[in-house]
């Protein structure tokens, strides 16, 4: 396996890896007091079967929704009005097929991927003429509405005992990731969301949301302002979407009919099982959330969530660099907000309230956090913000998509983390494969160990990043197997010439050029304030 490695593709060894780790592990036989493979399966089946019908949409006004697409489907698509592409050709389903990841699974049947990958030109055009049908006359074969629920622990160092320490993923149908494709990729530019979200999208990263979200404050800090910084949890967001809600919405984005009638079908009829240790759950209906294991679902959820974005713009309160609005971002279903004063952030916090009524989103004050950039400022004689009728915890420093965000120095807390995953991801390398011979242990390290997340937001010319470099080198000489003694100067060559220094500076440089082309307007004018030298970023 290792030496097939470097001929194919790393991550599929590093998935293969993890796969076999995980089987070593057993699965409990006693969840929630409930004993036994059949009733534990039934336990976590009523349990989603709960959560995906807790917000079920008005019959009556899902059928206005179809007549009204139908209506538009009379009007428009059979009238030419409709600019959409209604045909899907042979090179549409080839194309779909070959960007499908390997080796996942159906869930439902007894196949994966791989089957459509290395099947035969003629399957493409029994797949192409099957596609158009299902749009034409907006249906969609029963085994396409199937996924599968597999429940895994979210903290193996809880109680794996509790049926509230497991989420569920989800194995939809092969045959449905393909046309799930095909309509991303004909309706790519209506399919969008605004800028202050950067969830699901080409070239833009958690780790721009939080470059900008840094800059924001930055900005505010150094012109001697107040800045109020609202993280806040949207409790299963992605499950609780509301049908009814969504395909208005992708009405109003301009959404084919044809399309959204298809979709439409595809949400109303869909069908959900739990698997657990080999045994299946009966299914059960879902009458909110966005289908399970479809390539279109997190796409779906953003456009639901940028209304709450828009709302948040259009209301002008919140925090400004010149004329833009950069008072709330998102990653998906990670929000902040961000404001200048108390005042204004009661504004964005109301707004949320008033969203989360409307479209059933649960923001939980008790995992939000709030943070205060301003040590003059007196919070215990001012009345605390609060959201949903509870106060939200204040806090010094919290995460924000895996990086720290806070008025203490967040920067020591960013390295310290990256040293602390290096360190492990380098013993467990020579744990597992310690009697490999020393370039391949090396080649491996490179392959699993020099993520450095979030790397290109730390500042470089501080001293805590002297000691990362000591802790690389450190892990550097333990893989190759030499003395601790030996010189740093020797282990550049080792690692083909280019020390962590280099790699460090290399990757904020080609992080630099990213936000230099990004096509996001709130990326872009953070980057102006870099290039102006008015940023921390500069810095580097």
């Amino acid at each position: 396996m290792v030496n097939a490695m470097e001929s194919q593709d790393k991550r599929d060894f590093w998935s293969e890896m993890n796969r076999i780790n995980s089987n070593h592990s057993s699965m409990p036989n006693v969840i929630d007091d409930v004993h036994g493979d059949k009733d534990i399966t039934q336990l976590f089946a009523d349990k989603y079967s709960n959560l995906y019908n807790s917000v079920s949409y008005n019959v009556n006004e899902m059928h206005s929704v179809c007549k009204e697409l139908n209506t538009d489907i009379e009007y428009s698509c059979m009238t030419g009005g409709c600019k959409a592409e209604h045909t899907i050709n042979v090179d549409d389903v080839h194309s779909a097929i070959h960007r499908l990841k390997p080796y996942k699974s159906d869930g439902v049947e007894d196949a994966s991927s791989d089957i459509l990958i290395n099947g035969c030109n003629e399957l493409d055009v029994h797949l192409s003429l099957l596609f158009n049908a299902m749009l034409v006359h907006g249906i969609a074969p029963a085994n396409m509405l199937i996924s599968t629920l597999v429940p895994i622990p979210k903290n193996k160092k809880k109680s794996q005992n509790d049926s509230n320490n497991y989420r569920a993923i989800a194995l939809g149908s092969v045959v449905g990731k393909v046309i799930d494709n095909i309509i991303l990729e004909k309706n790519r530019y209506i399919l969008t969301s605004s800028d202050l979200q950067y969830g699901f999208k080409a070239k833009h990263s958690t780790t721009h949301c939080t470059f900008v979200l840094n800059e924001v404050i930055e900005y505010y800090t150094k012109n001697n302002s107040s800045i109020f910084l609202v993280l806040l949890d949207a409790s299963r967001a992605f499950d609780r979407v509301q049908y009814v809600k969504l395909f208005r919405l992708l009405m109003r984005h301009g959404l084919c009919p044809l399309i959204s009638r298809f979709l439409a079908y595809l949400y109303t009829n869909q069908t959900l099982m739990v698997s657990w240790n080999g045994c299946h759950s009966d299914k059960f209906a879902t009458s909110n959330g966005v289908k399970q294991g479809g390539i279109l679902s997190p796409i779906l959820f953003c456009i639901y969530i940028d209304e709450l974005l828009s709302r948040l713009k259009a209301s002008n309160v919140g925090c400004h660099i010149g004329n833009m609005f950069l008072g709330a971002l998102g990653y998906a279903d990670d929000l902040c907000l961000l404001a200048p004063t108390r005042g204004s952030m009661r504004v964005l916090l109301d707004i949320c309230e008033h969203y989360g009524n409307e479209y059933d989103v649960i923001f939980n004050s008790q995992k939000s956090h709030l943070i205060i950039y301003d040590d003059r400022f007196n919070y215990q004689n001012m009345t605390p913000l609060s959201l949903n009728g509870e106060t939200l915890i204040r806090k010094r420093e919290a995460v924000h998509l895996g990086h720290p965000v806070g008025v203490d120095n967040t920067n020591n807390t960013a390295i310290q983390k990256a040293k602390r995953d290096l360190i492990w991801r380098t013993n467990f390398v020579m744990s597992k494969f310690g009697f490999c011979c020393a370039d391949v242990r090396a080649f491996m390290f490179q392959t699993y160990c020099t993520s450095y997340y979030g790397s290109p937001l730390w500042s470089l010319n501080s001293n805590i990043v002297n000691s990362f470099y000591v802790t690389w080198r450190s892990c550097i000489r333990k893989v190759w197997g030499i003395p601790r003694r030996t010189h740093c100067r020797l282990l550049n060559n080792l690692n083909g010439g280019l020390g962590i220094e280099f790699e460090l500076m290399s990757r904020y440089m080609s992080f630099l050029n990213s936000i230099s082309m990004s096509n996001n307007a709130c990326t872009h004018l953070c980057y102006l304030l870099c290039k102006s030298s008015q940023s921390h970023v500069a810095i580097n």
